[in-house]
């Protein structure tokens, strides 16, 4: 095996001082958000102390996606985009099982009057069907811009 040369070392250098920012970025920004959340329970029972708070972790996932898409820098290698694409598959498959199995339960049960499906799970069902519908529209839109 070859050793890597200068450029290869610096780029990778480059890739994990920016992933680093990226990690920095939303760790400021959750933790301006959990610590505005603490003041608000325990200290002042302002609604400004929320709202900074939000701020905060607004700018810090702002602060992640300057750095994602300003660099130059390939951040993610191919192992990485791979574990990526597998997880994401996997999620994929779960969401589609509850909706496929979810949306005709909750429509015959709450039909039939057998149970009282509860709100939240008609908003979460209907949540994911919507979540399938937006995957399938943008799976359609991606695999023509390939062919």
């Amino acid at each position: 095996m070859t050793e890597p040369t200068t450029a290869e070392r610096e780029t990778v250098a480059r890739r994990n001082q920016y992933r680093e920012w990226m990690g920095r970025s939303i760790g400021v920004g959750l933790a301006g958000l959990f610590a505005a959340i603490g003041a608000w329970l325990f200290v002042v029972r302002s609604d400004v102390v929320l709202l900074a708070g939000l701020a905060l972790y607004y700018l810090g996932f702002v602060g992640y996606l300057l750095v994602w898409g300003l660099t130059s820098v390939a951040l993610f290698d191919e192992r990485e985009r791979r574990i990526e694409n597998e997880a994401g598959g996997i999620v994929a498959t779960a969401t589609t099982i509850v909706v496929v199995f979810g949306v005709p339960g909750d429509v015959v049960l709450e039909t039939t009057g057998l149970v009282a499906v509860p709100d939240a799970v008609h908003g979460a069902i209907y949540g994911y069907f919507l979540l399938v519908v937006g995957y399938l529209v943008v799976y359609g839109y991606v695999s023509r811009r390939y062919s």
